[in-house]
């Protein structure tokens, strides 16, 4: 995909690689390939698998393959899209379930985690308003605790900036439980960095998805946005 030609791209491969989106992201293998096509594809391409993967973000978020394609999708694709997405996190109410489920959760956090690196700063503010809220019962969670060293970080960077500016600064959070940064504590899963043929490629240490999963399309209402990671996904824990 990175050297072929757009006359080879457009002859059959591409497309479906994007009908077949949804199930890819949840495979062992085939997540990198939607990943790789987030990175080296057109604004088109990022556009349609985006379209395809939309309500079921926070779902697949939970996954532990695909919530490194909602990763990417997150870095690649631009603020309008950025937007959907979390609009789709923050939910319908103000108590913001499906942000909550994706904050304690083992996969999801780090999904969280990253928009708050990447998105612009209007979208951050929104995001650190809804997540101030919950941030002492977030300590009681061991992922939980995760967020709130990372919220942490940009409210004392922005507390900094506005001291040098003479600005009023906000109020800041209170210091997490331990206080140490934890965020690079992430369970291995498959990650377009690791390399095709590098660790977390060929699933060393994780047990192998059932042959039924390629054909998972992750769609379909969730009992609840709390439950662990359940999109189609056969058992697998995290190392």
């Amino acid at each position: 995909m990175e050297h072929c030609t757009p006359e080879q791209k457009s002859e059959g491969i591409m497309d479906e690689i994007l009908r077949e989106a949804t199930s890819l992201a949840q495979d062992q293998y085939g997540n990198y390939v939607v990943q790789h096509v987030l990175q080296h594809g057109g604004e088109d391409e990022r556009k349609t698998i985006l379209q395809t993967l939309a309500g079921q973000i926070v779902l697949l978020a939970q996954h532990k393959f695909a919530s490194n394609v909602i990763e990417k999708c997150l870095t690649y694709c631009g603020a309008s899209e950025r937007q959907i997405m979390i609009d789709e996190m923050l939910g319908k109410t103000d108590e913001n379930e499906p942000l909550q489920a994706m904050m304690k959760d083992q996969f999801a956090n780090y999904v969280v985690q990253k928009l708050l690196e990447v998105c612009d700063d209007g979208q951050r503010d929104q995001l650190l308003t809804r997540m101030r809220v919950h941030l002492g019962n977030l300590k009681k969670f061991t992922y939980g605790k995760h967020i709130v060293a990372r919220v942490e970080k940009f409210v004392a960077s922005a507390s900094t900036a506005a001291n040098s500016a003479g600005i009023e600064p906000a109020a800041t959070a209170t210091a997490s439980e331990g206080g140490e940064d934890q965020d690079d504590a992430r369970p291995a899963a498959g990650s377009a960095e690791t390399g095709f043929g590098e660790e977390g490629d060929g699933g060393e240490d994780d047990a192998q998805l059932s042959s039924s999963e390629g054909g998972k399309s992750g769609g379909g209402g969730a009992e609840a946005y709390g439950a662990s990671a359940d999109v189609g996904e056969p058992a697998v824990s995290a190392s």
